[in-house]
Formats: C-alpha cells, structure tokens, sequence
C-alpha cells in the first residue's frame, strides 16, 4: 500500500485441507523464520477478519463444501481437493481437470475471474481451519 501498487496485485490463494500431510512435515521439519511455524498460506493469511485483505488477495478453499457449491451455481464449474480413489495425493488437487480450468480462467479470463468481481458475486473467501488426518483447530467458519 505504501508504494501504491497495492491496487496492480492480485494474489490467488488456493489450499486444500487434503494437502494436511506435507503441510504438517513442512512445519515440523522445515526451517522457521520470525517464530512462525505455519506453511504459508495454510491458513490463508491468518487474520481474523478476511475484509481486511481488501481487493488483492483471495484465500479459496478448493476443498470447502461452500466453494465448490458456488463454483457449480455461478459459473458452473466442478472443483475438488481429493481423489476420491486414493489416499494423500498431493498432486490430484493441481492436475484436476475442473480445477484447471479454473486456473485457466483466472489466468486467461481476468476481467471475470478478478478478485473484486468474485467478491461483489459473494465467493466463499474463509479457509477452513480444521485438519483433515492431524486432529482439529479452533474454526473460524
């Protein structure tokens, strides 16, 4: 914001709680930086009120039951965070092809895919704090 490119920058953050596995090796065996512990972006940007990110940044849960159901209502897409025929892949989440067509439209389609527009359209924007194999953490949602 101090710059004023704050408005220019839009960052996509996508997670998948099935992602659990390598997020919980990265916090226990990756290197700590300024006391935090936490994989980047695990827990979106870990504020309380997600308002506060304004226009630039948007936390989707790929995996978030409300996600996926306004993925089907207003653009009629079908987004998943597990393969449902196979345990922890990591990659599923990436490689599906509903959810690559929605990282291609955000790409190739920025006018209808930008973040204020999802936004005024109502888009889910909380990132689930629960675990999907480690036990559970106070929910926000």
């Amino acid at each position: 914001n101090d710059v004023g490119a704050a408005d220019d920058i839009s960052f996509y953050n996508i997670v998948s709680r099935e992602n659990d596995v390598l997020d919980k090796l990265g916090e226990n065996f990756g290197p700590r930086t300024f006391g935090n512990s936490n994989v980047i972006g695990h827990n979106g940007l870990d504020v309380e009120d997600v308002t506060a990110l304004g226009n630039g940044w948007l936390d989707l849960q790929i995996d978030g039951r409300d996600l996926q159901n306004w993925m089907r209502k207003y653009r009629d897409m079908e987004v998943t965070g597990d393969n449902p025929s196979s345990v922890w892949d990591h990659w599923y989440y990436f490689t599906d092809p509903g959810n690559m067509a929605v990282y291609k439209a955000i790409l190739r389609d920025r006018e209808s895919w930008s973040i204020p527009k999802l936004l005024a359209e109502g888009i889910p924007r909380n990132v689930s704090r629960r675990r999907s194999v480690f036990g559970t953490r106070p929910s926000r949602n």
